[in-house]
């Protein structure tokens, strides 16, 4: 009985936290760390009580990378996690991230590496990435199983990692406008490639060198799937 009134009490927080009631990041940890000079790292532990921006914690010093691990993040809102002029790398892993609300990234013109990995996202919204440059984004080891169709437009994009997730269907048109090298998407739900599976990767078709659908659900390849690209290595174990 008591083990049901507690997980009623967390279910209902949760819902009031998503409503928007609650700041963005409470009573959550972080690591931040400044990686200069080249040769030595400077780690350094911030506790932050109630805020709806990490932009005040880590501006007043000279810190490249932020790691939030293991922490209590339902909802990643709006301007969250944007204005840092010199952070080149973000992990927020493993903090029951559900949702990030489009316009949460923005003003990191630094930024190269993002790193999703470990979270509870279901849906990835058009506009949650837009106007964000970096090269490495991971989103594995979630429960993600929509994509809005301009996902990942325009990104300059080089690695993307959607491994271990629920995606049951592919569209080209997630990866508009990348140079795409790798895109790893091994233990999905894919059943399909259809005709023209890579016409919004033509113009960097060259550049491409593997996309891994291992372990996906793959049983129809259409006899068109693969025009237009020039050179592709496919893992399909």
């Amino acid at each position: 009985m008591v083990t049901r009134v507690l997980h009623l009490i967390l279910v209902a927080l949760a819902l009031i936290c998503d409503s928007g009631n609650c700041a963005t990041f409470e009573n959550v940890s972080l690591v931040l760390v400044s990686r200069s000079p080249e040769y030595l790292r400077t780690f350094f532990s911030v506790y932050v009580r109630s805020a709806n921006s990490l932009a005040p914690y880590v501006n007043p010093q000279s810190f490249e990378v932020i790691v939030i691990v293991e922490e209590n993040v339902p909802v990643l809102r709006k301007n969250s996690i944007s204005n840092m002029s010199k952070i080149e790398e973000i992990n927020v892993v493993a903090s029951g991230v559900r949702r990030i609300e489009p316009g949460t990234f923005h003003d990191l013109p630094k930024l190269q590496q993002l790193n999703l990995s470990g979270n509870s996202l279901v849906e990835i919204e058009n506009g949650v990435f837009t106007n964000l440059q970096v090269h490495s984004l991971s989103l594995q080891n979630n429960q993600i199983a929509r994509l809005g169709d301009r996902a990942f437009n325009d990104m300059n994009l080089r690695f993307l990692f959607l491994n271990h997730n629920k995606i049951s269907m592919w569209s080209s048109k997630w990866f508009a406008g990348n140079p795409l090298k790798s895109i790893q998407m091994a233990d999905n739900l894919i059943q399909e490639l259809p005709a023209y599976a890579f016409k919004y990767l033509r113009r960097f078709g060259d550049r491409i060198d593997v996309i891994n659908w291992s372990n996906n659900k793959l049983q129809r390849i259409d006899g068109q799937a693969f025009n237009g690209l020039n050179h592709l290595g496919v893992d399909q174990k």
